[in-house]
């Protein structure tokens, strides 16, 4: 009986051990989704300020002064001619 016990146990370690690795893929796989989903949007938002400085810049320029308090990310935005 104590070996079906012990056999169960490292069952469950394994079991344990697979699920941890899933959790670590699933949120990796999130991560990067998310990453991805702001590259997008991003990347489309600059894209529509520049074609719109007048209308769209200006509002992304007024939400990104009112939003953005790191200095380093405002510095950055600065030389890119986003803020």
């Amino acid at each position: 009986m104590n070996s079906r016990i012990e056999f169960l146990k490292k069952r469950e370690q394994e079991i344990r051990a697979q699920l941890a690795a899933e959790q670590t893929k699933s949120r990796r796989r999130a991560e990067r989704e998310a990453a991805r989903t702001v590259e997008i949007v991003g990347k489309a938002v600059i894209q529509m300020a520049a074609q719109s400085p007048e209308g769209f810049g200006v509002m992304l320029k007024q939400v990104l002064g009112a939003t953005v308090i790191e200095e380093r990310a405002r510095d950055l935005l600065r030389r890119n001619g986003v803020l």
